[in-house]
C-alpha cells in the first residue's frame, strides 16, 4: 500500500486476499488455487518489486508453503589432543548465522537469459521447496522469435507449473502486445496463467512524488529552490507517456531525470566557484532540473558555431524562431499553463555540401543545452541501414536504430531512398516508414529528434505518396531550407578550406580561377557546394603535383597552386555567354545572356 500509484494492482491484491480467506471458510485448501500470473506494463512501474511482495503475500495466505527455519547450530564435538587427553578444546568461533528468509524463495530472471538448463537448475535448487519464479520480458521466449531455446523453456515451464501447483508460482512480465502474442503460441499458456495484473503508467503527480521521494532518500541532503521545478520537470516526462507508445520508463525515467539534474547542478556549482562565488552545493535550482530558459550566441558555443557558418540565412532564422517558441513555452511552464506545441523533428532540404549534417550536430547540442535532449549526440544513417532482406527484419532494424538514438539526433540522409513508387511498392521499405510513423511521435518531451535530409522534389513526393502519418510527423511547411552558397560564400569557404586542408594561402587570381570553375559546376544539377569546393581543391592538388614533378622534393613541398591548376577549361567561364560562342547565328542570344 505504500508504493506510489498502482491503484488497480493494489485492488487486485486485496481481492486475492479476500478470495483466499473465503476459501478457508469453505474448507478449500489455499494451495489448491492456480496462482500463476501475468504482469503487463511498461518499465519502471514496479513489476519486480510487486513480484517479491506477491511471493510474501502468498506465503502469508498459505497459498505457498512457509519456508522451514534453518536447523539450530550443533555444538562442536569433543576432541582429544595428543599429550593432553583431558584438556578442554580451544574455543571455536561460532558459525555464522544464516539470515532468516522473509517469505518464500524468489528467483528473478528474464526471457533473454533463461535457458532450459538454467530453469532446471533453479527448480532443483532455490525453488525445490517452493517459491516464485519471476520472468521479466517473458515475450522473448516466444518460439516465433526464439525458435529453439524458447520452445524448450516453455515446454518445461508448462509441465512444472502444473506438477508443482501449490509449491511453485510463475510470474510472467512484459509489454501487453508481445505478451499476448506469446500467449497465442500455445493454447495451454492462457489457462496456466489466467490472472492478469495491469501496471498503469505513473501520472504526472505520481512522477513528481517519486522524484521527491528519491531526493528525500538521498543521504546527501539535496533540497529544491522551489518544488514547482520538480512538478514542471516531471510533467515534461509525462509528455513521453502521453505519446501512447510502449516503453515509457516511469520510475526509471525519473531516476534518469534526477541524475541529470545533479550533473547539471554540479557543473553550475563548479563554474560559479571558479568565478569566485560561493554557491550552495546542495541547492537544486530551476536550470538544474529544466535546463536554461533561453540561449543566445553569447552563452552557447553551438549557436556561436552556427552564426560563424557562411550563408544559411533562412536556417539561422528558423533556429531563432524555434528558440523563441521554446522560450515562450518556458514562461508558460513557470506559470503552469498549457504549452504551445513544439516538434523537434525536422526536414532539412537542400543540395549536398550546404551544411545539413553540420547544422544537425549544432542543433543537437542546442537541444541538449536547453534540456530537451539528454545526450545531444548525432547518429547519421542512410536508408540502407534500415532496410532488411526478410519479412520482419526492417521493423527490427528500424526499432533498434530508434532505440539507439534515445537522447540523440538521428539523421537520415537522402531519406527519400525509403520511398518506392506507387507502381512498385517495396514491402521492406514500406515497413521502415510504417515503423517510423509508429515510434516517432514527435510529442514535446520526447527524448529523441529525427531529421530527414534530402532534395525538395523527392522529399515532397515521398511525403505525398507514403504513409500519411509521415507527413504529419515531419511537416514540409516547417522544413529548413539550405540554399546553395553564393559566390561570396564560396570564396571564403574555398580560402579557408585551402588553408586548413593543404596549408595554402591562395591569392586573388587563384581564388578567381577556382570560383570560375565552381560557377560551371553550379549550372549542373545538384551542385555540391562545400563538397564541390573540396573536390576542386583535390583536383588542383593533383594538377599541381603533375606540373611540379620535375622539381626537387623540397621545392614540390613548398609549391602552391597557380590559376591553371584549377582547370584551363574554365578560363573565361565567368562569362556565361562564352558557352554559346561555338553556335552559329546566336549573337543576339549571347548578348542577352551576357546582359
Amino acid at each position: 500500500m505504500k508504493l506510489t500509484g498502482l491503484a488497480a494492482v493494489k485492488e487486485r491484491m486485496l481481492q486475492l486476499r479476500d478470495e483466499v480467506e473465503l476459501d478457508k471458510e469453505r474448507g478449500r485448501p489455499p494451495n489448491s488455487r492456480n496462482a500463476n500470473i501475468r504482469f503487463y506494463g511498461n518499465p519502471g512501474t514496479g513489476k519486480t518489486t510487486v513480484a517479491r511482495l506477491y511471493a510474501q503475500l502468498l506465503s502469508e495466505l498459505g497459498v505457498l508453503p512457509t519456508p522451514k527455519p534453518p536447523p539450530p547450530p550443533q555444538p562442536p564435538k569433543q576432541q582429544l589432543y595428543v599429550g593432553y587427553p583431558y584438556a578442554p578444546p580451544p574455543p571455536q568461533p561460532a558459525p555464522p548465522k544464516a539470515p532468516p528468509k522473509d517469505g518464500p524463495a524468489v528467483v528473478e530472471t528474464s526471457g533473454a537469459k533463461l535457458t532450459k538448463a538454467d530453469l532446471q537448475k533453479a527448480l532443483d535448487g532455490d525453488l525445490a521447496e517452493g517459491g516464485v519464479l519471476f520472468i521479466d520480458e517473458a515475450y522473448q521466449l516466444n518460439p516465433k522469435t526464439n525458435p529453439l531455446g524458447g520452445r524448450e523453456v516453455l515446454d518445461l515451464l508448462l509441465t512444472e507449473a502444473e506438477n508443482r501447483r501449490g509449491k511453485l508460482v510463475v510470474v510472467l512480465a512484459g509489454y501487453r502486445t508481445p505478451m499476448e502474442e506469446l500467449m497465442a503460441y500455445n493454447e495451454g499458456l492462457p489457462s496456466r496463467f489466467p490472472a492478469v495484473f495491469t501496471f498503469e503508467d505513473n501520472s504526472d503527480e505520481e512522477l513528481c512524488e517519486i522524484f521527491m521521494g528519491m531526493m528525500a532518500a538521498d543521504k546527501s541532503g539535496f533540497k529544491l529552490e522551489d518544488e514547482r521545478w520538480a512538478r514542471i520537470a516531471t510533467r515534461r516526462l509525462g509528455r513521453q507517456r502521453d505519446a501512447g507508445g510502449a516503453g515509457f520508463g516511469n520510475a526509471r525515467a525519473v531516476r534518469n531525470l534526477y541524475e541529470q539534474s545533479i550533473a547539471r547542478q554540479s557543473a553550475r556549482v563548479l563554474a560559479e566557484r571558479r568565478e569566485g562565488g560561493a554557491p550552495d552545493p546542495l541547492l537544486l535550482r530551476r536550470d538544474d532540473l529544466l535546463g536554461p530558459k533561453r540561449l543566445d550566441a553569447g552563452g552557447s558555443k553551438a549557436l556561436q558555431e552556427l552564426e560563424a557558418m557562411r550563408g544559411l540565412r533562412r536556417v539561422k532564422e528558423s533556429v531563432q524562431t524555434l528558440l523563441g517558441l521554446i522560450e515562450t513555452n518556458a514562461d508558460l511552464e513557470e506559470q503552469e499553463r498549457p504549452l504551445k506545441e513544439v516538434c523537434l523533428n525536422r526536414v532539412f532540404l537542400g543540395n549536398p555540401g550546404t551544411g545539413k549534417t553540420t547544422v544537425a550536430s549544432i542543433y543537437g547540442r542546442v537541444l541538449r543545452d536547453l534540456g530537451l535532449l539528454s545526450k545531444g549526440e548525432v547518429l547519421v544513417k542512410v536508408p540502407a541501414d534500415f532496410v532488411g532482406s526478410a519479412l520482419g527484419e526492417s521493423e527490427k532494424k528500424t526499432a533498434a536504430i530508434l532505440e539507439e538514438a534515445r537522447g540523440c539526433v538521428l539523421v537520415i540522409d537522402e531519406a527519400y531512398g525509403l520511398h518506392t513508387t506507387a507502381g512498385s511498392k517495396d514491402p521492406y521499405r514500406v515497413a521502415v516508414i510504417d515503423t517510423l510513423v509508429a515510434k516517432v511521435q514527435g510529442v514535446p518531451g520526447d527524448d529523441r529528434c529525427v531529421l530527414l535530409l534530402g532534395y525538395r522534389e523527392q522529399m515532397e513526393e515521398m511525403m505525398r505518396d507514403a504513409n500519411p502519418g509521415l507527413a504529419r510527423r515531419f511537416q514540409m511547411q516547417n522544413a529548413w531550407e539550405f540554399d546553395d552558397y553564393s559566390s561570396e560564400d564560396l570564396f571564403f569557404i574555398m580560402r579557408a578550406a585551402a588553408k586548413k586542408r593543404y596549408g595554402w594561402d591562395l591569392g586573388h587570381n587563384e581564388l578567381k580561377a577556382g570560383l570560375a570553375a565552381l560557377e560551371v559546376e553550379r549550372r549542373r544539377p545538384n551542385f555540391g557546394n562545400a563538397g564541390a569546393v573540396n573536390n576542386l581543391l583535390a583536383a588542383a592538388a593533383l594538377r599541381m603535383e603533375a606540373r611540379t614533378k620535375s622539381l626537387p622534393p623540397a621545392a614540390r613541398a613548398d609549391a602552391t597552386p597557380v590559376p591553371a591548376d584549377f582547370g584551363e577549361e574554365h578560363e573565361g567561364a565567368s562569362d556565361p555567354g562564352a558557352l554559346l560562342d561555338d553556335l552559329v547565328g546566336c549573337a543576339a542570344v549571347r548578348t542577352k545572356v551576357r546582359q
